[in-house]
């Protein structure tokens, strides 16, 4: 193989690599975790809901406050922000929902990409949930759950 011939394909194939790699990337959309709060909703199945006021928000969610460090409910301005919850059914294998991404879909879409690892059963039942805190311009957003 000559050296002209061996540099194209070489040029060939980092193009390629490039290109593929760019058509998957997704922007990343950067977000907080409220913490300490409970479900109160009556839906028992796997949800992903966007909440833009804080009404309905209190409607949805209460506080579960305890003592100690980091023990208050996470404050949310719904001046600024809104609210992605991810929300999953009653368990007794105490699911824990993980590796959560954000990114921008197509159009005016975010997609949500989590997993869920579940424990050994446990004597009691919990509703899981995930409260992500997103920069109000996003809020006209159309919003995507994927479990992955």
């Amino acid at each position: 193989m000559s050296i002209k011939r061996f540099f194209s394909l070489g040029l060939a194939m980092a193009l390629a690599g490039a290109l593929s790699s760019c058509a998957g990337i997704k922007d990343t959309v950067k977000f907080a975790d409220a913490r300490n709060y409970f479900y109160q909703g009556n839906n028992n199945e796997i949800s992903v809901v966007k909440i833009a006021t804080a009404q309905q928000f209190d409607r949805l969610f209460g506080p579960a406050a305890f003592m100690g460090k980091g023990g208050e409910p996470t404050e949310v301005d719904f001046e600024h922000s809104f609210v992605i919850a991810i929300v999953l059914p009653e368990s007794n294998r105490r699911p824990e929902i993980t590796d959560v991404k954000l990114q921008r879909g197509e159009g005016k879409e975010l997609i949500v990409n989590y997993k869920v690892h579940y424990s050994v059963p446990v004597s009691y039942t919990t509703r899981p949930v995930r409260l992500l805190i997103v920069d109000r311009k996003y809020a006209g957003w159309s919003i995507k759950g994927q479990q992955h």
